[in-house]
Protein backbone atom coordinates (compact mmCIF):
# COMPACT_ATOMS: atom_id res chain seq x y z
CA UNK A 1 0.00 0.00 0.00
CA UNK A 2 1.38 3.79 -0.71
CA UNK A 3 2.20 5.44 2.16
CA UNK A 4 0.29 8.67 2.60
CA UNK A 5 1.94 11.60 2.34
CA UNK A 6 3.17 13.29 5.01
CA UNK A 7 2.54 16.93 3.78
CA UNK A 8 -0.38 17.79 6.20
CA UNK A 9 -1.17 21.25 7.87
CA UNK A 10 -0.18 21.84 12.41
CA UNK A 11 -3.64 23.46 12.44
CA UNK A 12 -5.17 20.26 11.54
CA UNK A 13 -4.54 18.02 14.56
CA UNK A 14 -1.13 19.65 16.34
CA UNK A 15 -1.90 23.26 17.16
CA UNK A 16 -5.91 22.52 18.68
CA UNK A 17 -3.86 19.64 21.18
CA UNK A 18 -1.55 22.02 21.94
CA UNK A 19 -3.56 24.80 22.63
CA UNK A 20 -5.78 22.49 24.88
CA UNK A 21 -2.91 21.24 26.52
CA UNK A 22 -1.20 24.44 26.90
CA UNK A 23 -4.19 26.10 28.30
CA UNK A 24 -4.51 23.50 31.04
CA UNK A 25 -1.11 23.58 31.92
CA UNK A 26 -1.15 27.42 32.61
CA UNK A 27 -3.82 27.22 34.92
CA UNK A 28 -1.74 24.65 36.71
CA UNK A 29 0.35 27.36 36.92
CA UNK A 30 -1.66 29.93 38.10
CA UNK A 31 -3.12 28.64 41.01
CA UNK A 32 -1.31 29.13 43.98
CA UNK A 33 -0.58 25.01 44.98
CA UNK A 34 2.28 25.15 43.99
CA UNK A 35 3.66 28.06 45.67
CA UNK A 36 2.14 26.78 48.64
CA UNK A 37 3.84 23.46 47.84
CA UNK A 38 7.28 25.10 47.98
CA UNK A 39 7.90 24.43 43.96
CA UNK A 40 10.59 27.37 43.41
CA UNK A 41 8.68 30.07 41.49
CA UNK A 42 11.79 31.07 38.97
CA UNK A 43 11.10 27.54 37.80
CA UNK A 44 7.21 27.83 37.60
CA UNK A 45 7.75 31.28 35.41
CA UNK A 46 10.02 29.71 33.35
CA UNK A 47 8.02 27.13 32.78
CA UNK A 48 4.63 29.40 32.13
CA UNK A 49 7.29 31.70 29.83
CA UNK A 50 8.47 28.52 27.76
CA UNK A 51 4.62 27.05 27.41
CA UNK A 52 3.53 30.57 26.20
CA UNK A 53 6.57 31.18 23.35
CA UNK A 54 6.07 27.22 22.11
CA UNK A 55 2.20 28.73 22.02
CA UNK A 56 2.73 31.62 19.79
CA UNK A 57 5.53 30.03 17.17
CA UNK A 58 2.72 27.25 16.55
CA UNK A 59 0.29 29.18 16.32
CA UNK A 60 2.48 31.65 13.67
CA UNK A 61 3.50 28.08 11.76
CA UNK A 62 -0.79 26.91 11.88
CA UNK A 63 -1.84 25.73 9.16
CA UNK A 64 1.27 26.14 6.57
CA UNK A 65 2.10 22.60 4.86
CA UNK A 66 4.25 20.84 6.53
CA UNK A 67 6.22 18.87 3.37
CA UNK A 68 9.18 17.44 5.23
CA UNK A 69 9.96 14.95 7.69
CA UNK A 70 12.49 16.93 9.29
CA UNK A 71 9.33 19.43 10.03
CA UNK A 72 7.53 16.61 11.20
CA UNK A 73 10.09 15.23 13.81
CA UNK A 74 10.54 19.08 14.83
CA UNK A 75 6.33 18.92 15.65
CA UNK A 76 6.64 15.50 17.69
CA UNK A 77 9.27 16.97 19.74
CA UNK A 78 7.29 20.01 20.45
CA UNK A 79 4.14 17.43 21.39
CA UNK A 80 6.36 15.28 23.74
CA UNK A 81 7.90 17.94 26.07
CA UNK A 82 3.65 19.70 26.10
CA UNK A 83 2.53 16.81 26.87
CA UNK A 84 5.03 15.87 29.40
CA UNK A 85 4.63 19.14 31.08
CA UNK A 86 0.84 18.26 31.63
CA UNK A 87 1.32 14.77 32.94
CA UNK A 88 3.21 16.30 35.65
CA UNK A 89 0.77 19.20 36.10
CA UNK A 90 -1.85 16.38 36.64
CA UNK A 91 0.36 13.93 38.55
CA UNK A 92 1.10 16.99 40.49
CA UNK A 93 -3.02 17.31 40.89
CA UNK A 94 -3.78 13.74 41.56
CA UNK A 95 -1.41 14.20 44.33
CA UNK A 96 -3.34 17.18 46.14
CA UNK A 97 -6.35 15.84 45.85
CA UNK A 98 -5.39 12.63 47.64
CA UNK A 99 -3.31 14.18 50.19
CA UNK A 100 -6.96 16.32 50.79
CA UNK A 101 -9.30 13.55 50.75
CA UNK A 102 -6.15 11.77 53.35
CA UNK A 103 -6.78 15.15 55.45
CA UNK A 104 -10.44 14.92 55.95
CA UNK A 105 -10.21 11.77 56.64
CA UNK A 106 -8.05 12.82 59.54
CA UNK A 107 -10.14 15.73 60.15
CA UNK A 108 -13.60 13.19 60.49
CA UNK A 109 -11.68 11.00 62.96
CA UNK A 110 -9.46 13.58 64.85
CA UNK A 111 -11.61 16.79 64.30
CA UNK A 112 -8.28 18.33 63.68
CA UNK A 113 -7.39 19.23 60.06
CA UNK A 114 -3.46 19.45 59.03
CA UNK A 115 -2.31 22.61 57.47
CA UNK A 116 -2.41 22.96 54.34
CA UNK A 117 1.81 23.77 54.01
CA UNK A 118 1.71 20.71 55.63
CA UNK A 119 -0.13 18.48 53.02
CA UNK A 120 2.54 19.62 50.45
CA UNK A 121 5.16 19.52 52.43
CA UNK A 122 4.65 15.72 52.71
CA UNK A 123 3.97 15.99 48.90
CA UNK A 124 7.16 16.96 47.89
CA UNK A 125 9.29 16.62 51.06
CA UNK A 126 11.37 14.36 48.88
CA UNK A 127 12.43 16.45 46.14
CA UNK A 128 11.25 14.13 43.71
CA UNK A 129 8.22 16.78 42.14
CA UNK A 130 10.91 19.20 41.93
CA UNK A 131 13.03 16.88 39.91
CA UNK A 132 10.11 16.43 37.88
CA UNK A 133 9.76 20.10 37.23
CA UNK A 134 12.99 20.76 36.21
CA UNK A 135 13.22 17.78 33.88
CA UNK A 136 9.96 19.37 32.04
CA UNK A 137 11.84 22.64 32.31
CA UNK A 138 14.71 21.35 30.43
CA UNK A 139 12.10 19.27 27.67
CA UNK A 140 10.38 22.77 27.42
CA UNK A 141 13.40 24.39 26.67
CA UNK A 142 14.61 22.10 23.83
CA UNK A 143 10.72 22.45 22.29
CA UNK A 144 11.22 26.07 22.17
CA UNK A 145 14.24 25.57 19.67
CA UNK A 146 12.49 23.24 17.91
CA UNK A 147 9.89 25.20 17.52
CA UNK A 148 12.10 28.61 16.56
CA UNK A 149 13.73 26.00 13.74
CA UNK A 150 10.43 24.70 12.71
CA UNK A 151 9.69 28.16 11.56
CA UNK A 152 12.35 29.03 10.29
CA UNK A 153 12.50 26.22 8.21
CA UNK A 154 9.04 27.28 6.66
CA UNK A 155 10.44 30.56 5.66
CA UNK A 156 8.06 32.72 6.31
CA UNK A 157 8.54 34.98 3.32
CA UNK A 158 7.67 31.36 1.34
CA UNK A 159 5.04 31.06 3.14
CA UNK A 160 3.12 34.31 2.09
CA UNK A 161 3.91 33.76 -1.17
CA UNK A 162 2.17 29.95 -1.42
CA UNK A 163 -0.83 31.27 1.23
CA UNK A 164 -1.07 34.04 -1.73
CA UNK A 165 -1.02 31.62 -4.04
CA UNK A 166 -3.26 29.42 -2.45
CA UNK A 167 -6.21 32.15 -2.80
CA UNK A 168 -5.48 33.02 -6.24
CA UNK A 169 -4.88 28.97 -7.06
CA UNK A 170 -8.24 27.71 -5.17
CA UNK A 171 -10.20 24.96 -6.05
CA UNK A 172 -11.57 26.52 -9.44
CA UNK A 173 -14.46 24.28 -11.47
CA UNK A 174 -16.31 25.51 -14.61
CA UNK A 175 -19.22 24.46 -16.58
CA UNK A 176 -17.11 22.54 -19.34
CA UNK A 177 -17.41 19.08 -19.29
CA UNK A 178 -13.80 17.39 -19.11
CA UNK A 179 -15.21 13.62 -19.00
CA UNK A 180 -15.27 12.22 -22.62
CA UNK A 181 -17.76 9.63 -21.35
CA UNK A 182 -20.19 10.19 -18.20
CA UNK A 183 -20.95 6.31 -17.05
CA UNK A 184 -23.56 5.13 -13.99
CA UNK A 185 -25.40 8.55 -13.01
CA UNK A 186 -28.57 8.50 -15.57
CA UNK A 187 -31.10 8.32 -12.88
CA UNK A 188 -30.16 10.56 -10.67
CA UNK A 189 -29.73 12.63 -14.13
CA UNK A 190 -33.20 12.30 -15.17
CA UNK A 191 -34.56 13.07 -11.38
CA UNK A 192 -32.48 16.32 -11.48
CA UNK A 193 -34.14 17.12 -15.05
CA UNK A 194 -37.75 16.55 -13.60
CA UNK A 195 -37.00 18.48 -10.59
CA UNK A 196 -35.72 21.87 -12.63
CA UNK A 197 -38.93 21.50 -15.07
CA UNK A 198 -41.11 20.92 -11.79
CA UNK A 199 -44.00 23.41 -11.43
CA UNK A 200 -43.81 25.31 -7.86
CA UNK A 201 -45.01 28.41 -6.55
CA UNK A 202 -41.99 29.71 -5.07
CA UNK A 203 -38.60 30.69 -6.74
CA UNK A 204 -36.07 30.31 -7.17
CA UNK A 205 -36.03 26.47 -6.24
CA UNK A 206 -33.13 25.19 -4.60
CA UNK A 207 -31.97 21.45 -5.59
CA UNK A 208 -28.74 20.38 -3.35
CA UNK A 209 -26.41 17.60 -5.13
CA UNK A 210 -24.71 16.09 -2.13
CA UNK A 211 -22.35 13.59 -1.64
CA UNK A 212 -18.56 12.96 -0.41
CA UNK A 213 -15.37 14.75 -2.05
CA UNK A 214 -14.80 12.63 -5.54
CA UNK A 215 -17.94 11.01 -6.13
CA UNK A 216 -18.79 13.03 -9.02
CA UNK A 217 -21.10 15.60 -8.04
CA UNK A 218 -19.27 18.66 -10.55
CA UNK A 219 -19.68 16.33 -13.02
CA UNK A 220 -23.42 16.14 -12.93
CA UNK A 221 -23.89 19.78 -12.50
CA UNK A 222 -22.18 19.71 -15.68
CA UNK A 223 -24.09 17.52 -16.97
CA UNK A 224 -27.26 19.26 -16.43
CA UNK A 225 -25.80 22.74 -17.29
CA UNK A 226 -25.63 21.49 -20.42
CA UNK A 227 -28.28 19.21 -21.52
CA UNK A 228 -30.67 20.42 -24.20
CA UNK A 229 -33.90 20.93 -22.67
CA UNK A 230 -31.47 22.96 -19.77
CA UNK A 231 -30.25 25.49 -22.37
CA UNK A 232 -34.00 25.82 -24.49
CA UNK A 233 -35.84 27.02 -21.51
CA UNK A 234 -33.34 28.74 -19.02
CA UNK A 235 -30.74 31.39 -18.87
CA UNK A 236 -27.80 30.07 -17.24
CA UNK A 237 -24.92 31.33 -14.49
CA UNK A 238 -22.08 28.95 -13.09
CA UNK A 239 -20.37 30.19 -9.93
CA UNK A 240 -17.95 28.02 -8.32
CA UNK A 241 -17.97 29.34 -4.79
CA UNK A 242 -15.22 26.67 -3.19
CA UNK A 243 -14.23 27.67 0.29
CA UNK A 244 -13.42 31.92 -0.35
CA UNK A 245 -16.93 32.96 0.40
CA UNK A 246 -16.57 36.36 -0.59
CA UNK A 247 -20.49 37.65 -1.27
CA UNK A 248 -19.06 40.41 -3.24
CA UNK A 249 -17.36 38.26 -4.91
CA UNK A 250 -19.49 36.17 -5.94
CA UNK A 251 -22.03 39.00 -6.82
CA UNK A 252 -19.77 39.99 -9.26
CA UNK A 253 -19.04 36.74 -11.20
CA UNK A 254 -22.71 36.41 -11.45
CA UNK A 255 -23.00 39.71 -12.68
CA UNK A 256 -20.41 39.07 -14.94
CA UNK A 257 -22.52 36.22 -15.89
CA UNK A 258 -25.43 37.33 -16.43
CA UNK A 259 -24.65 40.88 -18.14
CA UNK A 260 -22.74 41.87 -21.00
CA UNK A 261 -21.74 45.97 -19.55
CA UNK A 262 -18.32 45.07 -17.90
CA UNK A 263 -18.22 48.75 -16.90
CA UNK A 264 -20.97 47.56 -13.98
CA UNK A 265 -18.90 45.09 -12.01
CA UNK A 266 -17.45 48.03 -9.76
CA UNK A 267 -18.87 49.21 -7.14
CA UNK A 268 -20.16 48.28 -3.47
CA UNK A 269 -21.82 45.23 -2.89
CA UNK A 270 -25.07 46.77 -2.61
CA UNK A 271 -24.46 48.57 -6.26
CA UNK A 272 -23.43 45.47 -7.65
CA UNK A 273 -27.07 44.05 -5.87
CA UNK A 274 -29.09 46.53 -7.81
CA UNK A 275 -27.45 46.05 -10.88
CA UNK A 276 -28.13 42.19 -11.08
CA UNK A 277 -31.41 42.56 -9.89
CA UNK A 278 -31.91 45.20 -12.91
CA UNK A 279 -29.85 42.52 -14.89
CA UNK A 280 -32.04 39.50 -13.95
CA UNK A 281 -35.31 40.82 -13.99
CA UNK A 282 -35.11 41.76 -18.15
CA UNK A 283 -34.19 38.04 -18.45
CA UNK A 284 -35.77 34.88 -18.98
CA UNK A 285 -35.60 31.85 -16.49
CA UNK A 286 -32.57 31.79 -14.78
CA UNK A 287 -30.61 28.56 -13.61
CA UNK A 288 -28.11 29.14 -11.29
CA UNK A 289 -25.42 26.75 -10.81
CA UNK A 290 -23.60 27.05 -7.98
CA UNK A 291 -20.57 24.39 -7.40
CA UNK A 292 -18.65 23.18 -4.30
CA UNK A 293 -20.43 25.18 -1.68
CA UNK A 294 -19.66 24.94 2.08
CA UNK A 295 -20.69 25.28 5.13
CA UNK A 296 -18.24 28.57 6.52
CA UNK A 297 -17.16 27.36 9.97
CA UNK A 298 -16.84 30.86 10.78
CA UNK A 299 -20.36 31.61 11.34
CA UNK A 300 -21.42 30.63 15.18
CA UNK A 301 -25.07 30.11 14.04
CA UNK A 302 -26.76 28.29 11.47
CA UNK A 303 -29.05 31.50 11.31
CA UNK A 304 -26.05 34.02 10.44
CA UNK A 305 -25.30 31.73 8.14
CA UNK A 306 -28.35 31.59 6.21
CA UNK A 307 -28.77 35.49 6.27
CA UNK A 308 -25.21 35.73 4.94
CA UNK A 309 -26.41 33.74 1.73
CA UNK A 310 -29.54 35.48 1.77
CA UNK A 311 -28.40 39.08 1.16
CA UNK A 312 -26.23 37.11 -1.92
CA UNK A 313 -29.54 35.44 -3.21
CA UNK A 314 -31.58 38.33 -2.82
CA UNK A 315 -31.72 39.30 -6.52
CA UNK A 316 -32.99 36.30 -7.49
CA UNK A 317 -36.20 37.42 -5.69
CA UNK A 318 -36.87 39.33 -8.53
CA UNK A 319 -35.92 36.58 -11.12
CA UNK A 320 -39.16 35.10 -13.24
CA UNK A 321 -41.22 32.27 -11.77
CA UNK A 322 -39.68 28.99 -12.69
CA UNK A 323 -36.13 29.91 -11.74
CA UNK A 324 -34.28 27.26 -10.37
CA UNK A 325 -30.78 27.03 -7.89
CA UNK A 326 -28.59 23.99 -8.74
CA UNK A 327 -25.68 23.58 -6.14
CA UNK A 328 -22.90 20.70 -4.82
CA UNK A 329 -22.23 20.49 -1.49
CA UNK A 330 -20.45 18.11 0.46
CA UNK A 331 -22.55 18.75 3.78
CA UNK A 332 -26.38 18.06 3.79
CA UNK A 333 -27.42 20.87 6.23
CA UNK A 334 -25.89 23.44 3.78
CA UNK A 335 -29.10 23.09 1.83
CA UNK A 336 -31.21 22.45 4.47
CA UNK A 337 -30.07 26.20 5.91
CA UNK A 338 -30.63 27.38 1.95
CA UNK A 339 -34.52 26.33 1.81
CA UNK A 340 -34.16 23.55 -0.24
CA UNK A 341 -37.11 20.63 -0.03
CA UNK A 342 -35.64 18.14 -2.18
CA UNK A 343 -32.18 16.95 -2.51
CA UNK A 344 -30.55 14.42 -4.72
CA UNK A 345 -27.53 12.06 -2.49
CA UNK A 346 -24.92 10.66 -4.80
CA UNK A 347 -23.56 7.24 -3.21
CA UNK A 348 -20.84 5.29 -4.47
CA UNK A 349 -21.34 3.82 -8.53
CA UNK A 350 -22.58 0.23 -8.85
CA UNK A 351 -20.43 -2.56 -10.18
CA UNK A 352 -21.15 -2.58 -13.32
CA UNK A 353 -20.99 1.02 -13.81
CA UNK A 354 -17.42 0.88 -11.50
CA UNK A 355 -16.37 -1.43 -13.42
CA UNK A 356 -17.33 0.39 -17.34
CA UNK A 357 -15.66 3.65 -16.06
CA UNK A 358 -12.54 1.31 -14.76
CA UNK A 359 -12.18 -0.09 -18.53
CA UNK A 360 -12.55 3.51 -19.93
CA UNK A 361 -9.91 4.68 -17.52
CA UNK A 362 -7.28 1.50 -17.74
CA UNK A 363 -7.69 -0.12 -21.02
CA UNK A 364 -5.93 1.57 -24.09
CA UNK A 365 -5.23 0.30 -27.91
CA UNK A 366 -2.30 -2.04 -26.38
CA UNK A 367 -4.14 -3.85 -23.80
CA UNK A 368 -7.34 -4.09 -25.41
CA UNK A 369 -6.64 -7.36 -26.28
CA UNK A 370 -5.50 -8.52 -22.60
CA UNK A 371 -9.15 -7.81 -21.20
CA UNK A 372 -10.64 -11.28 -20.72
CA UNK A 373 -7.63 -12.18 -18.52
CA UNK A 374 -7.35 -8.88 -16.46
CA UNK A 375 -11.18 -8.81 -16.21
CA UNK A 376 -11.39 -11.05 -12.83
CA UNK A 377 -8.32 -9.10 -11.09
CA UNK A 378 -9.63 -5.91 -11.95
CA UNK A 379 -13.01 -6.66 -10.76
CA UNK A 380 -11.48 -7.60 -7.54
CA UNK A 381 -10.15 -4.32 -7.59
CA UNK A 382 -12.63 -2.33 -8.08
CA UNK A 383 -14.63 -3.87 -4.93
CA UNK A 384 -12.10 -1.91 -3.11
CA UNK A 385 -12.77 0.97 -4.36
CA UNK A 386 -16.11 1.74 -2.99
CA UNK A 387 -17.88 3.35 -6.30
CA UNK A 388 -15.82 6.46 -5.77
CA UNK A 389 -15.22 7.81 -8.97
CA UNK A 390 -12.12 9.12 -8.41
CA UNK A 391 -10.88 6.60 -6.97
CA UNK A 392 -11.33 4.46 -9.58
CA UNK A 393 -10.22 7.35 -12.08
CA UNK A 394 -6.50 7.16 -10.26
CA UNK A 395 -5.88 3.32 -10.11
CA UNK A 396 -7.39 3.35 -13.25
CA UNK A 397 -4.69 5.93 -14.49
CA UNK A 398 -2.15 3.34 -12.58
CA UNK A 399 -2.67 0.64 -14.49
CA UNK A 400 -3.30 2.54 -17.73
CA UNK A 401 -0.97 0.06 -20.77
CA UNK A 402 0.33 -2.76 -18.21
CA UNK A 403 -1.11 -5.56 -19.51
CA UNK A 404 0.55 -8.35 -17.38
CA UNK A 405 -1.70 -10.02 -15.14
CA UNK A 406 1.00 -9.49 -11.96
CA UNK A 407 1.19 -6.16 -12.32
CA UNK A 408 -2.32 -5.79 -12.04
CA UNK A 409 -2.43 -8.46 -9.17
CA UNK A 410 0.58 -6.51 -7.44
CA UNK A 411 -1.89 -3.29 -6.98
CA UNK A 412 -4.54 -5.69 -5.64
CA UNK A 413 -2.86 -7.05 -2.56
CA UNK A 414 -0.95 -4.07 -2.16
CA UNK A 415 -4.31 -2.01 -1.57
CA UNK A 416 -5.28 -0.26 -5.27
CA UNK A 417 -6.22 3.28 -3.40
CA UNK A 418 -3.47 5.29 -3.30
CA UNK A 419 -4.81 7.42 -0.54
CA UNK A 420 -3.12 10.33 -0.51
CA UNK A 421 -5.26 11.29 -3.86
CA UNK A 422 -8.71 10.56 -1.87
CA UNK A 423 -7.30 11.87 1.41
CA UNK A 424 -6.03 14.73 -0.10
CA UNK A 425 -9.35 15.65 -1.19
CA UNK A 426 -11.58 15.10 1.80
CA UNK A 427 -8.89 16.86 4.13
CA UNK A 428 -11.14 20.13 2.38
CA UNK A 429 -14.03 18.82 4.46
CA UNK A 430 -11.49 18.07 7.60
CA UNK A 431 -10.24 21.84 7.65
CA UNK A 432 -13.75 23.47 7.39
CA UNK A 433 -14.09 21.60 10.81
CA UNK A 434 -13.96 24.21 13.67
CA UNK A 435 -10.99 23.01 16.17
CA UNK A 436 -12.95 20.87 18.75
CA UNK A 437 -14.67 19.10 16.03
CA UNK A 438 -11.11 18.48 13.96
CA UNK A 439 -10.48 16.90 17.57
CA UNK A 440 -13.21 15.16 17.84
CA UNK A 441 -13.16 13.52 14.60
CA UNK A 442 -9.40 12.63 14.48
CA UNK A 443 -9.85 10.38 17.59
CA UNK A 444 -12.26 8.09 15.76
CA UNK A 445 -9.71 6.68 14.08
CA UNK A 446 -9.05 4.06 17.06
CA UNK A 447 -12.21 2.38 15.48
CA UNK A 448 -12.12 0.12 13.38
CA UNK A 449 -12.92 0.00 9.73
CA UNK A 450 -17.24 -0.57 9.64
CA UNK A 451 -17.25 -0.31 13.42
CA UNK A 452 -20.78 0.29 14.74
CA UNK A 453 -20.25 3.50 16.91
CA UNK A 454 -22.27 4.01 19.85
CA UNK A 455 -22.92 7.78 20.48
CA UNK A 456 -22.83 8.14 23.91
CA UNK A 457 -19.60 5.92 24.43
CA UNK A 458 -17.95 7.77 22.22
CA UNK A 459 -18.91 11.05 23.57
CA UNK A 460 -17.88 10.12 27.29
CA UNK A 461 -14.57 9.47 25.50
CA UNK A 462 -14.57 12.75 23.94
CA UNK A 463 -15.18 14.79 27.92
CA UNK A 464 -13.04 12.54 29.56
CA UNK A 465 -10.11 13.86 27.75
CA UNK A 466 -12.00 17.31 28.04
CA UNK A 467 -12.54 17.73 24.01
CA UNK A 468 -16.17 18.73 24.89
CA UNK A 469 -16.12 22.68 25.80
CA UNK A 470 -18.45 23.47 28.91
CA UNK A 471 -21.56 25.25 27.94
CA UNK A 472 -23.80 27.77 30.03
CA UNK A 473 -26.90 25.97 31.48
CA UNK A 474 -25.79 22.34 29.40
CA UNK A 475 -24.68 19.07 30.54
CA UNK A 476 -21.49 17.72 28.96
CA UNK A 477 -23.42 15.37 27.36
CA UNK A 478 -25.74 16.91 25.67
CA UNK A 479 -23.07 19.55 24.62
CA UNK A 480 -21.01 16.11 23.36
CA UNK A 481 -24.49 14.96 21.41
CA UNK A 482 -24.64 18.46 19.24
CA UNK A 483 -20.80 17.66 18.66
CA UNK A 484 -21.96 14.17 17.15
CA UNK A 485 -24.56 16.14 15.48
CA UNK A 486 -22.84 18.53 14.25
CA UNK A 487 -20.31 15.63 12.53
CA UNK A 488 -23.28 13.39 11.38
CA UNK A 489 -25.29 16.06 9.53
CA UNK A 490 -21.84 17.11 7.83
CA UNK A 491 -21.50 13.47 6.46
CA UNK A 492 -18.25 12.25 8.87
CA UNK A 493 -20.38 9.70 10.55
CA UNK A 494 -23.05 7.88 8.29
CA UNK A 495 -26.09 6.49 9.67
CA UNK A 496 -27.15 3.15 8.47
CA UNK A 497 -30.96 1.53 9.78
CA UNK A 498 -30.60 -2.06 10.70
CA UNK A 499 -34.11 -3.47 11.96
CA UNK A 500 -35.32 -0.77 13.87
CA UNK A 501 -32.80 0.73 15.09
CA UNK A 502 -30.29 3.26 13.82
CA UNK A 503 -26.36 2.12 13.41
CA UNK A 504 -23.79 4.50 13.00
CA UNK A 505 -20.60 4.06 10.52
CA UNK A 506 -17.15 5.98 9.54
CA UNK A 507 -17.26 5.31 5.52
CA UNK A 508 -14.37 3.80 5.03
CA UNK A 509 -13.14 6.65 2.86
CA UNK A 510 -13.18 8.60 6.23
CA UNK A 511 -12.00 6.36 8.31
CA UNK A 512 -8.55 6.62 6.08
CA UNK A 513 -9.51 10.63 6.74
CA UNK A 514 -8.99 9.91 10.18
CA UNK A 515 -6.67 7.86 10.34
CA UNK A 516 -4.23 10.02 8.23
CA UNK A 517 -5.00 13.16 10.18
CA UNK A 518 -4.34 11.78 13.54
CA UNK A 519 -1.67 9.66 12.47
CA UNK A 520 1.01 10.75 14.96
CA UNK A 521 -1.41 10.47 18.13
CA UNK A 522 -3.70 7.75 17.31
CA UNK A 523 -3.15 3.84 16.58
CA UNK A 524 -4.74 0.31 16.30
CA UNK A 525 -3.00 -2.43 16.67
CA UNK A 526 -3.65 -5.03 14.77
CA UNK A 527 -2.86 -8.82 13.54
CA UNK A 528 0.16 -6.88 10.85
CA UNK A 529 1.32 -4.22 12.86
CA UNK A 530 5.37 -4.14 13.17
CA UNK A 531 5.53 -1.56 15.71
CA UNK A 532 7.88 -2.18 18.83
CA UNK A 533 8.06 1.36 20.21
CA UNK A 534 5.06 3.98 20.85
CA UNK A 535 6.74 6.85 20.43
CA UNK A 536 4.31 9.81 19.50
CA UNK A 537 1.17 7.66 20.10
CA UNK A 538 -1.10 8.58 23.19
CA UNK A 539 -4.05 6.97 21.92
CA UNK A 540 -4.54 3.17 21.48
CA UNK A 541 -6.76 0.49 20.26
CA UNK A 542 -6.05 -2.89 20.15
CA UNK A 543 -7.94 -6.06 18.65
CA UNK A 544 -7.92 -9.45 19.78
CA UNK A 545 -5.38 -10.65 17.95
CA UNK A 546 -2.62 -8.45 18.76
CA UNK A 547 -3.15 -8.39 22.70
CA UNK A 548 0.55 -10.41 22.35
CA UNK A 549 2.23 -7.41 19.86
CA UNK A 550 0.68 -4.97 22.87
CA UNK A 551 2.04 -7.24 25.65
CA UNK A 552 5.76 -6.29 24.45
CA UNK A 553 5.27 -2.69 23.21
CA UNK A 554 7.30 -0.19 25.23
CA UNK A 555 5.84 3.27 25.56
CA UNK A 556 1.96 1.75 26.87
CA UNK A 557 3.11 4.32 30.05
CA UNK A 558 2.42 7.02 28.10
CA UNK A 559 -0.75 6.36 26.33
CA UNK A 560 -4.18 8.13 27.47
CA UNK A 561 -6.31 6.34 25.54
CA UNK A 562 -6.11 2.14 26.04
CA UNK A 563 -9.35 0.07 23.99
CA UNK A 564 -10.06 -2.95 23.45
CA UNK A 565 -11.95 -3.43 19.93
CA UNK A 566 -13.94 -7.06 19.26
CA UNK A 567 -13.16 -7.99 22.49
CA UNK A 568 -16.71 -9.07 23.21
CA UNK A 569 -16.64 -12.89 22.28
CA UNK A 570 -13.04 -13.50 23.32
CA UNK A 571 -12.61 -15.73 26.35
CA UNK A 572 -8.87 -14.98 27.44
CA UNK A 573 -9.29 -12.06 30.22
CA UNK A 574 -6.53 -10.05 28.42
CA UNK A 575 -5.60 -7.09 30.47
CA UNK A 576 -4.25 -7.07 33.85
CA UNK A 577 -0.35 -7.40 32.45
CA UNK A 578 -0.96 -4.64 29.80
CA UNK A 579 -3.23 -2.41 32.25
CA UNK A 580 -1.03 -2.61 35.35
CA UNK A 581 1.79 -0.34 32.85
CA UNK A 582 -0.83 1.87 32.29
CA UNK A 583 -0.07 5.25 33.84
CA UNK A 584 -1.60 8.10 32.37
CA UNK A 585 -4.14 6.88 31.00
CA UNK A 586 -7.39 8.88 30.44
CA UNK A 587 -9.77 6.42 29.07
CA UNK A 588 -9.48 2.64 29.94
CA UNK A 589 -11.99 0.43 27.60
CA UNK A 590 -12.14 -2.44 28.36
CA UNK A 591 -15.10 -4.19 25.62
Amino acid sequence: MSEISTASAIGWVVSPIIRKVIGKTLTYLSSNSFKEAGIDEDDMKKMQTMLTEVLSIIGAAEKHRIAYQNQVKLIQQIKDAVYDAEDVMDEFEYNLLKEKFKNQQKTAHNMAASSSPAIHRFMVGNGKFRKKVKEVIESLVQAKVSADTLLHLMNTNCICRVQQQDKENLHVTSSLITETKIVGRERECKELIDLLFKEADESPIVIPIVGHGGIGKTTVAQIIYHDYRVQKHFERLWICVSDNFDKHRLTRDMLKQASKNLSTLDGSFEMLQDELKKVLTSKNKIFLVLDDVWYDKNCDEKYSYKKVWSEVLAPFNNAKPGSKILLTTRLPLVGDILGSTESITLDGLKDDDSWSLFKLCAFDSQNQNCLVELEPTGKKIIKKLMGSALAIKVVGGQLRGKSDVEDWKRVLNDNPLDKSDIVNILQRSYEHLPEHLQRCFAYCSLFPKDYRLKPDRLIHMWIAHGFVHPQENKNLEDVGRDYFTSLLTRSFFQVIRRGDKDCYVMHDLMNDLACHVSRDECLIVNKGCTKTKLDSIRHLSVTPEAIDIVRDMRGLDKLRTFMFVHFASFREDPTEDVVIKLKRTRVLDIE
